[in-house]
C-alpha cells in the first residue's frame, strides 16, 4: 500500500494498493492503523461481504474508491477489531 491523506478528509486515507494482479487499486480507508507498506485483506469490486455487503466503486467525498481494505469485524472473523487486518 501506498498511502496520501485525503484532500477533502481528516479522517481518510487514499491508498494506492498493489493487488499482484493488473493495475493497482484506488481505495479510501478511514482506518486508523493504514500506512504505507502494509499487506492487508483486500474485499474487491463485486466481492461479497459477512452479512451481505456487496462491494462496489463508489467515490467518497470526491475520491475514487474501488474497495474496501477489511477489518476482522467486516470479515466476520471477530465481534471487535481496532482498525483493518494487517497480514505478515
Amino acid at each position: 500500500i501506498a498511502t496520501m491523506p485525503h484532500p477533502q478528509a481528516d479522517k481518510l486515507t487514499l491508498c494506492d494498493v498493489d493487488t499482484g494482479e493488473g493495475p493497482h487499486v484506488k481505495i479510501v480507508c478511514g482506518a486508523m492503523n493504514v500506512r504505507a507498506g502494509l499487506k492487508v485483506a483486500l474485499a474487491q469490486i463485486g466481492e461479497k461481504l459477512p452479512g451481505g455487503l456487496v462491494i462496489k466503486e463508489a467515490r467518497l467525498r470526491g475520491e475514487l474508491s474501488q474497495g474496501m481494505l477489511c477489518s476482522l469485524t467486516e470479515l466476520g472473523l471477530s465481534d471487535s477489531s481496532e482498525g483493518i487486518m494487517e497480514l505478515d
